[in-house]
Order: C-alpha cells, then structure tokens, then sequence
C-alpha cells in the first residue's frame, strides 16, 4: 500500500521536484560557463580591429 502511494506522488511531481533542481542549480551552471569563458580565453585568437 505505501509503495503505491509512493509511486503515485512520485509520478504527479517528479516534473515539478527536476524543475526545482533545475532553477537552484541554474545559477552555478552560469557561474561555471563563465569561468570556463575566461579560462579557456584565447586572447591571441581575438581579432584586431586595426
């Protein structure tokens, strides 16, 4: 009986609980692509504009 409970929750609000995870998480992913930008930044790649 409580499994079936369990897997009833789980499967009205798993889509909500992975959206949750996504928005907290959101702001680390950006913190890391930044620092992999300036990192990984050639600066003798860069075109001149002279």
């Amino acid at each position: 009986m409580r499994d079936e409970m369990d897997g009833r929750i789980w499967v009205e609000h798993h889509h909500d609980f992975s959206e949750a995870i996504h928005r907290a998480l959101a702001p680390v992913r950006a913190a890391f692509d930044s620092l992999h930008r300036i990192q990984f930044d050639a600066p003798w790649k860069k075109k001149s504009s002279c």
